[in-house]
């Protein structure tokens, strides 16, 4: 959780508040919230073991947040994607979700593979009068 917190953080500190397309962020909370509710909550499809494929899940995600974050610093569309993926991929199996990785496979990553760079154009200043 406290991974999540600081990759999310630092993200949206780095994309400059969140002005960007919603579709892969909506499309990522679905998939955390199916695997949280069912890996929680519900437990219909989830599964408890072998520890480290869970752990090597947590890996992923780690492992994609700071594809992510380098994805900003480089302004690289193409690992920003990879990032997601991997984060699509590790979030569901840490959590032990068969239903977040259904999630993540037919709705997160058609929106990961739609995923661009927030743009770097500055705000347009206001022109006083003279």
């Amino acid at each position: 959780m406290l991974l999540y917190v600081l990759w999310s953080s630092t993200e949206m500190r780095m994309r400059g508040g969140g002005a960007s397309p919603a579709l892969p962020f909506a499309a990522f909370y679905t998939v955390l919230l199916v695997s949280a509710v069912d890996g929680f909550l519900l437990r219909l499809t989830t599964w408890g073991g072998p520890m480290p494929l869970r752990w090597a899940g947590v890996l992923l995600f780690a492992a994609g947040s700071a594809a992510r974050l380098a994805a900003m610093r480089r302004r690289s569309g193409s690992l920003l994607r990879t990032g997601r993926i991997l984060q699509l991929a590790g979030l569901p199996v840490a959590l032990g979700s068969l239903s977040g990785s259904a999630a993540a496979l037919l709705i997160g990553l058609p929106g990961a593979l739609r995923e661009e760079l927030p743009s770097r154009e500055s705000p347009v200043e206001a022109v006083g009068d003279e």
